[in-house]
């Protein structure tokens, strides 16, 4: 190639430059026209994959349907339809994808056609029998259900969609075969390409003079590049840090030295090694996940995340090209905080529904048990030692009736009467009470706020609340002995999220009344479980673990939210956060009309409240039972005639209903449990009873109560007393009733 000067001849240069173009444009062209065919045949693999997939979920989409025609013939409740009428749905939905997925495969068209068809009738058919079962014959559903002829066609539909799948497998490993041959042949293709460049490269090597005359412009390019990295790398939310190949520190940003709160590391002098030391220095103790993290950081991209003092952090690293790796530090404490969060709502709930349940089949039990245990007690009043041994029976059962309330209010499903009330006046009412439950060893101040808003609750639940948190405090106090400070103040939230120090409150006003105690305080570990129902640092004997769950529930079944602070050796403040009352307080009338409930009155027995028997009133009056708990049955009928009612009594809302039809002479007062089988519950035959005899009066009764009447919308609508009730308790509220 001839030379002019040291350079190559302008012809020659042209000519040269020219043939690279060239030779890289036809491989470019090259390598665009494979890459294309490359990216067809993927594209035709992820179609296949699709196909796979959208046929599993036409399977599942059956199987729901399949399973929500069982349920509703089982169950008759029109909610179990709900998932096939989405399922159904889907399914046709699901149908048409595949027709367009599969346009260009005539087998897999005629597969899916053979699908469609069975879909359809399998559909046809599930749709028959719900409708018999809508239509009120069971029978015909499930006889129709036990001819076969569905399970003969979903077996047929379920052997169409392997064969379809079958298929699909085979068309995905002969179209992945053609991509991988495709995508050689484009490496090839890449890699004359990569010769070419090298060509253009070696050219290039040549041109070095013109190529000096811009440097000076791209280095001040580069210059300003370089700032621009550096401030972003300052502003970033993550800590970031950048090693070398020999694993030294040469940049970082302030976010990383803040996070990980070291000194700045030395450029091109600290390892990461050192920065770890660092670290352990100043959290006084080895910081184990990070050493394990810094060990693996350097050999590929390794991510870890662990605690480091108050926060959490999530750490990675990843290599950089030509040696070296990167490092980024992010502080995750508020994803962590809010995940805790999370898993203990989802503990709890399923924890509270267990524990409703629970609490209302106990309360039937109690019911008999209390019930006969009054009975008896009057039978055996002569003889002492019978008395006594009934007498403790009866204090038993009237323990177990405290622990199912307290199994309530963790579930959030006990009766509340909110009402607007003062909070200073209930307490200093309350306050001789609390001091002879806290002893005398402890001093009880109260601190209200001169402009305190009412708040709305229901003041015997309150009082409850305060019991128990002032009985805990008395516990946690160093013989007995300290400061119990009830504080009272008004607070407004105005965030979406909520404040701070209520994460899960909602916006608006509110009255805070925290319980303050001097006592011992509680590790991190005590107070992370503290609100779990059942968890006590108590001896045996000495607790049940209820008390701050049954606070927690109440709190939050009232509107409201929970917060405990507590520290080793710092003591422990308990703060009830209840909604700011609209009105000012009115009486309430009773459910079901009539004159406002009176507030019982309230003895102290080992940290509850029991309201305190009042004498019963005797009767003359016809009352019809409904029970399908024969031995509450009995102890009811028994304690109604022992009073001079007569009674009717009925095993469920059916047999009820017939008696109420009937010529049957004057029926006064109807009392039914709420929930009962065969379909018919309490409030429907309640309702059912005032369109028959407009006269007769109704009274409920449940375990359950208040989740019941919400559940069916008509919290109100009649009276209601709660099981287990006592008999004098009992025959109180029918006369009143009848009376009214």
């Amino acid at each position: 190639m001839p030379l002019s000067n040291g350079r190559l001849a302008w012809p020659a240069r042209i000519v040269g430059l020219g043939g690279i173009l060239a030779l890289l444009l036809i491989v470019g062209l090259l390598d665009w026209h494979e890459g294309e065919e490359v990216a067809t045949a993927r594209l035709m693999v992820g179609r296949t994959h699709q196909v796979i997939d959208n046929t599993e979920q036409l399977r599942t989409q059956l199987d729901d349907a399949e399973a929500a025609q069982r349920s509703f013939l089982l169950t008759g409740d029109q909610s179990h339809l709900e998932p096939f009428a989405v399922a159904a749905r889907d399914i046709a939905a699901q149908l048409g994808d595949l027709r367009k997925l599969t346009a260009d495969e005539p087998s897999q068209q005629a597969n899916f056609a053979r699908i469609e068809q069975l879909v359809t009738t399998e559909l046809a058919e599930l749709r028959g029998t719900i409708q018999l079962r809508r239509d009120g014959k069971p029978a015909a559903a499930l006889a129709e259900v036990e001819t076969k002829r569905g399970k003969a066609l979903m077996d047929a539909l379920r052997q169409a969609i392997v064969a379809a799948e079958a298929e699909e497998q085979h068309l995905l490993a002969q179209r992945t075969a053609e991509a991988d041959q495709k995508s050689r042949r484009s490496r090839l293709l890449v890699s004359a390409g990569a010769l070419s460049a090298l060509a253009a490269i070696i050219v290039a090597l040549y041109m070095l003079r013109e190529a000096e005359r811009r440097r000076h412009s791209a280095e001040a390019k580069l210059e300003a590049k370089a700032a621009v990295l550096q401030t972003t790398m300052d502003n970033s939310a993550q800590g970031i840090v950048v090693f070398d190949h020999d694993g030294r520190a040469i940049e970082w940003n302030n976010r990383f030295v803040s996070l990980v709160a070291i000194a700045p590391p030395k450029r091109n002098a600290t390892s990461i090694g050192d920065l770890v030391l660092q670290i352990d220095h100043r959290q006084g103790a080895p910081v184990d996940w990070l050493h394990r993290w810094a060990l693996a950081a350097s050999s590929g991209p390794v991510e870890a995340e662990g605690q480091l003092g108050a926060r959490w952090l999530e750490v990675r690293s990843n290599p950089i090209p030509g040696g070296g790796f990167i490092a980024t530090v992010l502080d995750i404490t508020g994803r962590r905080n809010a995940e805790e969060r999370f898993q203990r709502a989802q503990r709890l709930e399923a924890v509270g529904q267990l524990s409703g349940g629970i609490a209302h089949d106990f309360n039937n039990l109690l019911t008999v048990v209390s019930g006969n245990l009054e009975l008896l007690a009057r039978a055996v009043a002569k003889d002492a030692h019978a008395a006594k041994l009934v007498g403790a029976a009866q204090r038993a059962a009237a323990r177990g009736a405290r622990l199912t309330q307290q199994m309530l209010a963790f579930a959030r499903r006990q009766i509340l009467r909110p009402e607007p009330l003062d909070p200073v006046q209930l307490c200093a009412e309350f306050r001789p009470l609390l001091e002879r439950a806290v002893g005398n060893g402890v001093t009880l101040a109260l601190d209200g706020a001169p402009d305190l808003w009412r708040c709305n609750a229901d003041p015997g639940q309150l009082e409850a609340a305060l019991l128990n948190l002032a009985i805990n405090a008395r516990d946690a106090m160093p013989g007995e002995s300290g400061t119990l400070t009830i504080e009272m103040r008004n607070l407004t939230i105005d965030r979406e999220e909520g404040a701070g120090d209520f994460p899960e409150a909602k916006p608006g006003d509110y009255v805070a009344i925290t319980v303050r105690d001097t006592g011992q305080g509680m590790t991190p570990e005590v107070l992370a479980r503290v609100r779990e129902p059942f968890y006590t640092t108590k001896e045996v004997g000495r607790g049940s673990g209820l008390g701050l769950s049954q606070v927690d529930g109440f709190v939050r079944q009232s509107g409201g939210s929970l917060r405990i602070e507590s520290a080793p050796g710092q003591g422990t403040a308990v703060t009830m956060l209840l909604p700011r009352a609209a009105a000012a307080p009115v009486p309430a009338a009773a459910p079901g009309g009539g004159p406002p409930p009176s507030r019982p009155r309230l003895v102290a027995d080992e940290g509850a409240l029991v309201p305190a028997p009042a004498p019963a009133e005797a009767g003359a009056a016809t009352i019809l039972v409904v029970e399908d708990e024969e031995d509450v049955r009995d102890m009811v009928v028994a304690m109604l005639t022992e009073r001079g009612y007569r009674v009717l009594t009925a095993h469920d809302g059916r047999e009820a209903t017939a008696l109420l039809q009937r010529d049957e002479p004057q029926i006064d007062l109807l009392f039914t449990d709420i929930v009962m089988p065969n379909g018919v519950s309490g409030l429907e035959l309640g309702r059912a009873a005032r369109r028959h005899r407009r006269s007769i009066k109704v009274l409920l009764t449940s375990g359950y109560g208040h989740q019941a009447l919400v559940q069916q919308g008509i919290a109100g609508e009649f009276p209601l007393v709660e099981k287990p009730y006592q008999q004098a308790a009992l025959a109180d509220r029918i006369a009143a009733i009848l009376k009214a």
